[in-house]
């Protein structure tokens, strides 16, 4: 007998058929469960991070004229916040990359931070030296101060 259950990346098996996963009822319940992990950050909130990303973005910025080969920029993804360099590819400098360099993921239940970088292996590690903050802007400080050179290379 074939196995036909759905596994979902959070670890938990929902049943159902594999005629069920093309149909309109299995993709508004998905669709409903990835907006349950969308909503962790209130509009609110969401709103406070974009202003303080801002902020952080201008104060960090390289000149102008440099801009077109390296920038930096942020994205707010579920209940986590990415900074990331933009950087011309040196194969072809008209290709632009965006290499991550801190994420900043909000634990509701703990009301905190999570802080990682980017190792070599280009997976996300917890950040040692201050592994949760109580604000994002906390987190901020942390990738401004790059105090043992992990965030910006």
């Amino acid at each position: 007998m074939a196995n036909n259950k759905a596994n979902h990346c959070d670890n938990f098996f929902v049943a159902a058929p594999p005629s069920l996963k093309s149909c309109a009822c299995w993709r508004r319940y998905t669709s409903f469960r990835e907006m349950s992990f969308i909503m962790a950050i209130s509009e609110f909130e969401i709103k406070r991070c974009e202003k303080e990303l801002d902020k952080f973005i201008d104060e960090h910025r390289p000149p102008v004229h440099v801009r077109d080969q390296l920038d930096i920029s942020y994205q707010i993804e579920n209940q986590s916040v990415v900074l990331f360099e933009i950087r011309a590819n040196f194969r072809n400098p008209s290709e632009k990359l965006d290499i991550p360099i801190a994420k900043a993921t909000y634990v509701k239940t703990q009301k905190v931070w999570k802080i990682y970088w980017q190792k070599s292996d280009l997976k996300w590690h917890v950040y040692e030296p201050v592994a949760t903050v109580k604000h994002l802007e906390d987190f901020l400080n942390v990738v401004g101060q790059n105090e043992y050179d992990c965030f910006f290379s």
